[in-house]
């Protein structure tokens, strides 16, 4: 994505800078690694390895409802596969977000019956956990809103999980816009004519969604371990000994800093790989912010005028953007971003 402007989250989810230009992709989904350049074979593996992390390694202290670390649990029979004919090669994804368990859910239905998933983090909390996603104080760190265009749906639909999606998803039909210098009670209301309706979730929702899709049908094919980091990957063709971890095929969905594209940067010296490194020009740092309608500013705005279908934005010309999005429950979750270092968030801090 090109980072010479910054898309709403309403139609895209949430952005990241990537300094890495993939060798390879999945589809849009995560970087795509074979061990070979036309099939799999046996011939090279992926060597990764893993580091099962301590429960004090994962991120759990502002959430402690979530599960510590664990490896995936008893599930149901698979069904809605593709009707493809099984391929038991081995698979790793790395990142058990929304890319990686999309990514996931594709492979299996495809035929794949040997995927592992590792995620560093912690499994996210249950997408009904209403002490989470109903508890807009206690839980902000779980409520980055993203929205899902047509696109995103049209994938979402096609892996047989946007029924799940929408059960815990908002409407979005239009925006408030307010430019620089707009005054408070002069926003520009536009609704959108489209083919579809923006869905918009929480990010830990979603990947809870696509976590219980994948437990409840494709347990027999897709394994997902939480608290566990993998930090570096090797393209041998002796067999994995010690604590590597051997596979045929890797994915990775482990955001900007993934280790297996670090590791092919390392191995680019050998000419195994070609790795070219942009400078990230569009850096931003985000905070959230739970809005709630009780208390709403009605002023300069009356509450007729405040929609909860709508997403508000606001741009203040510098350097820092605000866009509030609904969730199902019904507050707005707004998302500040804003350049690391700008001078007016440096000042809030500060109170200056």
């Amino acid at each position: 994505m090109s980072p010479r402007a910054r898309p709403s989250p309403i139609a895209h989810s949430m952005r990241t800078s990537n300094p890495y230009k993939a060798p390879r992709a999945a589809g849009g989904v995560g970087s795509l690694f074979k061990s070979s350049n036309t099939h799999l074979t046996n011939s090279v593996q992926v060597h990764l390895g893993l580091f099962r992390c301590p429960q004090t390694a994962v991120r759990t202290a502002q959430a402690p409802h979530s599960a510590a670390p664990s490896v995936a649990e008893p599930h149901t029979t698979p069904s809605d596969r593709d009707s493809k004919p099984a391929k038991t090669e081995g698979v790793a994804i790395i990142g058990a977000g929304p890319a990686g368990l999309a990514t996931a859910i594709m492979l299996a239905r495809r035929g794949y019956t040997n995927i592992k998933v590792y995620e560093r983090m912690s499994k996210p909390p249950a997408s009904t956990d209403m002490t989470v996603y109903g508890d807009f104080e206690q839980t902000n760190n779980r409520l980055y809103m993203i929205g899902l265009n047509g696109r995103g749906q049209k994938v979402l639909r096609s892996l047989g999980v946007m029924d799940r999606i929408r059960e815990a998803s908002s409407l979005v039909g239009g925006r408030m816009d307010w430019k620089p210098e707009t005054p408070p009670d002069q926003g520009m209301e536009i609704l959108y004519n489209r083919t579809y309706t923006t869905h918009c979730i929480q990010r830990d929702r979603l990947s809870a969604c696509l976590l219980e899709e994948v437990r409840e049908k494709y347990g027999e094919a897709v394994n997902v371990e939480f608290g566990v980091d993998c930090r570096d990957a090797e393209w041998k063709k002796e067999p994995v000994s010690g604590s590597k971890q051997g596979c045929n095929l890797s994915l990775c969905a482990d955001g900007t800093g993934s280790s297996i594209r670090n590791s092919m940067e390392a191995d680019m010296k050998k000419g195994k790989f070609r790795v070219k490194r942009f400078e990230d020009t569009n850096a931003l740092v985000y905070r959230t912010i739970p809005l709630h309608w009780t208390q709403l500013d009605t002023t300069t705005l009356p509450q007729s005028k405040w929609r909860r279908d709508l997403n508000y934005s606001i741009r203040t010309g510098k350097g820092v953007s605000i866009d509030c999005l609904p969730t199902r429950e019904g507050p707005h979750i707004g998302v500040v971003l804003y350049k690391p270092g700008e001078e007016c968030m440096v000042n809030l801090k500060t109170g200056r």
